[in-house]
């Protein structure tokens, strides 16, 4: 999902057991903080530098609630 639909993506997927994996570009996290159980599916998070709805702080710890946090790259 992109914007508002990566927010929905992250709300919906802790009730989709279907769902494998998960993108989020650019999830307005420090718009709407996440704050549902964490998925627990392989999630990229993807966001410009500086982001006014995604801070890259956000995107970290929104990834960090989730699946385990393999690999970090800031760009």
């Amino acid at each position: 999902g992109y914007s508002f639909g990566a927010l929905v993506a992250l709300q919906a997927i802790t009730a989709l057991p279907e769902v494998a994996a998960l993108l989020a570009a650019a999830p307005p996290l420090s718009r709407m903080p996440f704050r549902d159980a964490p998925p627990t599916v392989p999630q990229l998070f993807v966001a410009a530098g500086r982001d006014h709805y995604c801070s890259h702080d956000d995107a970290v710890a929104a990834a960090a609630r989730g699946a385990p946090l393999r690999r970090l790259k800031v760009l």
